[in-house]
């Protein structure tokens, strides 16, 4: 997590910039963006390392994409699970996807 905490910390000192900031396309986007960053509490002058031994949570990663073994539930009840062929090509991955009620299967082709 150190290489991600300094990879926060710039995010951190971004937005402090930009909230330093008069230009009017910047002020724009804050307004915008407001909701992203209102868990974020920033006290105007706290320190990162101050801010961030109360907020780290906020950027824990709860589910992450990983193998689930047969019968085992997924962690995330909204989760979507997924078929992926392991012999297709690593850039293009084909999707077998079967709507509710439809009993053929319909590739579509998604990259990644």
């Amino acid at each position: 997590m150190a290489g991600q905490k300094r990879a926060y910390r710039l995010w951190f000192e971004y937005l402090r910039v930009a909230r330093q900031s008069t230009d009017q396309k910047v002020r724009a986007a804050l307004v915008v963006s407001r909701p992203v960053y209102a868990s974020w509490e920033m006290e105007k002058g706290e320190s990162y390392d101050a801010w961030w031994r109360t907020h780290a949570h906020l950027f824990e990663e709860k589910f992450v994409v990983r193998e689930l073994k047969a019968g085992e539930p997924p962690l995330d009840p909204d989760a979507l699970i997924l078929e992926v062929p392991l012999t297709e090509s690593p850039t293009i991955c084909e999707f077998r996807r079967k709507p509710a009620g439809d009993t053929d299967l319909k590739p579509a082709r998604v990259p990644i």
